[in-house]
């Protein structure tokens, strides 16, 4: 990905522009503005012909692939291949999602309902979440929330495998890009730095926009105190 994309001279973040790629069964149309300027939406129109509103991070993760219409499907083809929806392996990960989140006598509450995460209201009923997230990939993934301090709503949750979930901690900084949110390692291999090298910039007292540009800061600093 060209950085000048992602990151201005300044260091300040610049829009990546998505009008006319294809994600799935959707393609991008413009950017839609009217739900404000963060995060970045953009209108896409999907194979089955109706529109649809999408955060430009849940696109390019692969997280929303249609209007709906295909995790209708998938929900559909699940329900009547198991029969009761209980059956499913995605029941077990909606149903223990829903316990840490709201019962205190887990063990694992403290780390969820114990600092307010909880499950947004929609996702009460079984089938509007597996109509969201759609089949897991595979049985190395489990659910993940994108904002780690976030709820766990359509917009916000993803699946995941175990070794990307164990990136995205509260102990890791987040750098927000565009409006999308990137682990700092990662957005240092986005714009073309070693993790070890931000990890140093920041120690050293620089911003995270500044640390997060290409080139040598010491050069830059000894020619401004020139």
């Amino acid at each position: 990905m060209d950085v000048r994309k992602i990151l201005s001279p300044n260091g300040q973040s610049k829009l990546i522009e998505m009008s006319g790629q294809r994600f799935g069964r959707l393609l991008v149309l413009r950017r839609d503005t009217s739900r404000g300027i963060k995060p970045v939406r953009w209108l896409c129109q999907c194979d089955c012909e109706a529109n649809i509103s999408v955060i430009g991070y849940c696109l390019r993760s692969g997280h929303t692939k249609s209007c709906g219409c295909l995790q209708a499907e998938l929900a559909s083809a699940a329900n009547s291949t198991h029969g009761l929806a209980k059956r499913v392996p995605e029941y077990d990960v909606w149903r223990n999602m829903r316990r840490r989140c709201a019962n205190p006598k887990l063990e694992r509450y403290k780390d969820y309902g114990g600092r307010g995460i909880y499950v947004c209201e929609r996702w009460n009923d079984f089938n509007l979440f597996l109509q969201d997230m759609g089949s897991r990939p595979s049985h190395s993934h489990t659910i993940e929330r994108i904002d780690n301090n976030g709820p766990y709503s359509p917009e916000n949750t993803c699946w995941a495998t175990r070794r990307a979930q164990s990136r995205n901690t509260r102990r890791n900084r987040i750098v927000d890009i565009d409006g999308t949110k990137y682990i700092a390692a990662d957005a240092a291999n986005i714009v073309g730095i070693p993790p070890k090298k931000l990890q140093w910039r920041l120690k050293q007292g620089h911003s995270m926009s500044k640390a997060l540009s290409p080139g040598d800061l010491r050069k830059r600093s000894s020619k401004a105190a020139k």
